[in-house]
């Protein structure tokens, strides 16, 4: 099947409706043609990266780290905010893991105090 196509018209013309996480290594895309009204569903594998976080495709033809789209789904914009995985596991991007900080938040968090100008961990006062 030519998932580029509507199944019903073979028209290319059609939107992308929604993207849903299925599971760790899986995501649905719904697809709607735009002459038929046709509605369908494709899976796609999460992508793999070099840099350990996978990534999801997304309806406007550009990718996100995916620990970024779930937190996104549940507390919706995170422009600003870095998303920490808790337990340090970048593959682990389940909710419970996942929390958004501010850049300071995080680097505290991370390096347990702040670095002092020289890049030197701060002295705790």
């Amino acid at each position: 099947m030519d998932y580029s196509r509507c199944p019903k018209c073979g028209n290319r013309c059609y939107e992308i409706i929604s993207v849903s996480l299925l599971s760790s290594t899986t995501y649905e895309k719904e697809f709607k043609c735009r002459s038929c009204g046709q509605v369908w569903l494709r899976t796609y594998s999460l992508l793999e990266t070099t840099n350990v976080y996978k990534m999801i495709s997304l309806p406007n033809n550009k990718t996100m780290p995916l620990h970024r789209w779930v937190l996104s789904q549940i507390i919706g914009e995170i422009d600003t905010l870095v998303v920490h995985h808790l337990n340090h596991e970048k593959s682990d991007n389940s909710t419970s893991n996942l929390i958004g900080l501010t850049a300071s938040g995080h680097a505290i968090l991370d390096n347990h105090g702040f670095k002092s100008r020289n890049g030197h961990k701060a002295r705790k006062r």
